[in-house]
């Protein structure tokens, strides 16, 4: 985990969102990464920001398609969003038409 610097706690508070996120887009932004969250406000924010945002689903979406988890892990792991309800059901339905 890496510690923000002054300047970058007091940017962090200024953003208003919460801790977590605020400070994930400072150091997003500072170390010009892209940044995984699924909260929409922090996202939109982000984005304002012109960083690369993504959904964690979207990321498990890319760790499939570059072939980093076979097609059955993947199925798994969409079974678990539609099961939590974090995301739509169109969503994962998208999700779940990815191939290789």
């Amino acid at each position: 985990m890496r510690t923000l610097n002054s300047i970058q706690q007091a940017d962090a508070k200024a953003i208003g969102v919460g801790h977590g996120e605020s400070e994930a887009i400072i150091l997003a932004r500072d170390m010009m990464l892209p940044l995984i969250m699924d909260d929409t406000p922090p996202q939109r924010l982000a984005m304002k920001l012109n960083l690369d945002v993504y959904s964690s689903l979207e990321f498990v979406k890319g760790v499939y398609v570059s072939c980093f988890i076979d097609r059955e892990e993947y199925e798994e792991r969409l079974a678990a969003y539609d099961q939590s309800g974090r995301v739509g059901k169109s969503y994962v339905e998208w999700a779940m038409k990815a191939t290789k």
